[in-house]
This record gives C-alpha cells, structure tokens and sequence, in this order.
C-alpha cells in the first residue's frame, strides 16, 4: 500500500528509459556541481539581481522524490541566467582552466534544442505524477482518494500516448518558441543516415529515422510507454479493486447514502476470512449507528472530540487572573484571538480523522454484535496508504544524530526527531506553551522562567 514509493519507481523508471532523458538529467547534475563552488554561485547569484526572486539549481541524484523535478523546473525558469553565468566564467581572466574548459562544454550541451525537448517532456510527466504524489504523501489521504488519484494519472499517460502526434506538436512548440526566446538555434544536428546491408535476395529496404521522426519515436514515444508499462506493472487492476472496496469502510461512505451490497466487499472479506453476507448486514445496521453518533454537533463523537480539544486548550492557556480588575478592550482581543486560535486548533486537529478508519473503529470497540465488523476494521486501521512519513523520519536521523552531536540520550535523540519529523504538531504550540512545560520540569527552571 505504500503508492507514494511506487509512484516514484515510476518515475525512476522513466528517467532512465532513453538516452536523451540520461543525457539532459546528467547535465542538470553537471551544473549543480559545478555551480557549488563559491565564486561561480556568487556569479551565478549576481546574474539574479533583476529577477523577483533568487533561486539555486537543485540536485538530481537524491533520494528526495520531487528532486529531479525541482531541478528541471529551476533550470528552465532560470536559463537565460545559467547561459550569462557560464559566459561570463568562460570568458572571465579570473578563471582557471578547468573552470573555462567546463563553462564552455556545460553552456555548448545546454544551447542544444534537443536538451530542451528533453526538459519539455519531464515537464509533461511531472505535471501528472507530481501532483499525484504529493497528494499520496499527505496526512489525510484515504483509500478512495488514492484509488481516484492513480487512476487520473493512468488514464492521462494513456491519452497522452494515443495521442502522441498532437502531444508531439505541442512539446515541439513550446521548445521551439522557448529555443527562440533564448536566442538558441532550432535546428537538429547533422545526422548521416546509415546504411544497412541487405542480403542477396533482399529487396526492401528499411526506413530509417533520423532529426525529429527519430527524437520524437526514441524519446517521447519511448517515454510515454515506459509510464504506462509501469503504472500497469506497479499499480495493478487487482490491487486497484481491493483499495476500492477499502474505501467502502471510511467514514466518508458510512455517512453517504450509498447502498453496499455483498458484491462491493467480497474481495475484501475473502482476503481476510470472514463471509461477505455477514459483515454486509453488520455494515449495513453500523451505518445506522454511526450516522446517529456522529449527526451534527449533538453527535456523540463531536461532543466528546470537542470536549478533549478544550479541555487541552484551557489546560494550556489558563490564567490567574484579579477578579478584582477590570478587563480592558486589550483583554477582550485577546480573548476573542485565543477564542479564535482555539477554534483553528479544534479544526485541525480533527480534520485528518475524517479521513481515516480511527472513528468507526473507536465506536465498535465500545459496542457489542459487530465481531466481524471489528475485525475487519482492526486490520484496515493498520494498512498504510503511503510510508512517506516513516522514510521522512528516517531520513532526519541522519541530520540530527551527525559528527557535532554523535553521542545522545535516547530520550534526547527521540525528542529530538519528533519535533523535527512531527512539524504539523510542533507549530500547534506557541512559546508560552513550551516555556511552561520547560519551567515544570524542575524548581530552579522554575524561578528562571516564571516570573
């Protein structure tokens, strides 16, 4: 169930299905390391200084999944920039040898017209895949929604490829008129058509492609069947289904009005050991409970979620106050902010269980006649849509346990990685907040921060 990786294979995949796509994701790395050094990014920075913002070219090779788009996406927004860059070090009597004779081979391969077909086309598939994959990422992501979203992305790779001529002119177009802009030339590089050597009793003779028909069928035809080959091969019919009938069991579709019948959930049950029949007319008079549950504010479930919200609220944020006083406008702001806060506070917090197995299953645990039901949900509780947050935290540890801070508390390191992997949870505190819980944590913090 991890979509959010297997969606990244497939973009893996793609990057390394034809030469020309190898060559332009090489080239972009080139000019990250070679922009690394001090004086050529500061040079690099100057060329900026009419731009809005300044930006700096992003690495290919790294585990981040969205790095090779960021990188393609700087490149483009910032040609006219690299090519004054690499100008102006070629040219520069400042500049070593290795410095020029780098400058002039990195400027000559990026004023080549098929680079920037090749940044076009990464383009067009980081506009399918890139979306789809942050979505997958996302916190309250459900089964249905991941089904819809890979879904979208195999149906738009596959009109892509029933209609590669259009799709062809298009991408030829925008690199022609980005070429032009940019004062790089349009034209191909001279290709000298080879000869085959026919047998004796042979008279046809093979066609062979060169300049455009070449490009087009080797790279962009090659591109757009290597993304369809691997959404089909990574996401397959089967699997598709089974997250399907997930979704069924999200409290999206227990509040809709939605008629389940033993067909919808037989794959799933099936899998899992227990009759279709059963859990459908268990489902179906749950649904009826949890509608009554959960109706309106005077639901069970908002009562009880918006109980806990406050009470950790007032918790936090209590007081001592003068009754003898009087409050002031000042006073009725803040409260009226804090009111405010509290309530941004309340919204987020719930929003992702909206979206999640967690509600229905806290409800069966508490009731009596639903064996299968809760079976069923104890199980798809534990399925992950993605494990981009178990690799992201993986990934922190590397930056907070390094060589300045190599020997650390187990406590101390899991602190640590909560804050810097757990960030939603973290900007739900404010400093008042922290500095009180630090100043109880012993009497003299106590005396040094309350006062």
């Amino acid at each position: 169930m991890v979509n959010a990786h297997r969606l990244n294979l497939v973009m893996n995949g793609v990057m390394r299905c034809c030469t020309e796509i190898r060559n332009t994701l090489g080239l972009l790395e080139e000019l990250h390391t070679f922009m690394n050094g001090h004086r050529r990014h500061d040079v690099f920075q100057r060329s900026q200084n009419e731009c809005r913002h300044r930006m700096q070219l992003k690495r290919v090779l790294t585990t981040r999944w969205n790095s090779t788009e960021s990188a393609v996406e700087t490149a483009m927004a910032r040609y006219s920039e690299i090519l004054t860059t690499l100008s102006e070090l070629a040219e520069s009597s400042l500049s070593d040898s290795e410095t020029v004779t780098a400058a002039f081979g990195l400027r000559k391969r990026l004023k080549d017209i098929r680079v920037i077909i090749s940044m076009e086309i990464l383009k067009l598939v980081y506009t399918i895949i890139g979306p789809a994959s942050r979505i997958l990422q996302g916190t309250t992501i459900d089964m249905a929604a991941a089904v819809v979203v890979l879904e979208d992305c195999a149906r738009q790779f596959n009109s892509l490829r029933q209609n590669a001529d259009s799709t062809w002119k298009e991408i030829y177009d925008k690199s022609v008129s980005f070429a032009s802009s940019h004062g790089v030339s349009t034209d191909f590089p001279f290709e000298r058509r080879r000869a085959k050597k026919k047998m004796a009793d042979e008279l046809c003779e093979d066609e062979h492609l060169v300049g455009l028909n070449k490009f087009k069928t080797e790279t962009l035809i090659t591109v757009l069947d290597e993304a369809n080959q691997q959404m089909f091969s990574r996401f397959k019919e089967q699997n598709l289904i089974f997250m399907r009938q997930l979704a069924i069991f999200t409290p999206k579709i227990l509040l809709s009005d939605r008629t389940i019948n033993t067909t919808d959930i037989e794959i799933i049950c099936n899998q899992y050991g227990v009759d279709s029949c059963i859990v459908a007319a268990e489902l179906s008079d749950f649904r009826k409970t949890y509608r009554l549950l959960s109706d309106g504010e005077d639901g069970f479930i908002s009562k009880t979620m918006t109980r806990d919200c406050c009470d950790q609220t007032e918790s936090g944020d209590a007081e001592d106050v003068d009754p003898g006083v009087a409050r002031s406008s000042d006073d009725d702001n803040a409260e009226a902010d804090s009111i405010a806060e509290s309530d941004s506070k309340l919204n987020s917090a719930t929003q992702w269980k909206n979206y999640a197995f967690m509600k229905p299953l806290r409800i069966l645990s508490q009731l009596s006649g639903y064996p299968n039901l809760l079976m069923l949900y104890s199980i798809v509780a534990c399925l992950a849509v993605s494990s981009t947050s178990a690799e992201r935290a993986l990934s922190k540890l590397k930056i907070i346990k390094n060589r300045l801070r190599s020997t650390l508390a187990d406590d101390y390191l899991s602190a640590l990685m909560i804050i810097a992997s757990e960030k939603d949870l973290l900007r739900t505190l404010t400093d008042k907040e922290i500095i009180l819980s630090v100043a109880m944590a012993s009497p003299t913090l106590k005396s040094q921060l309350l006062y």
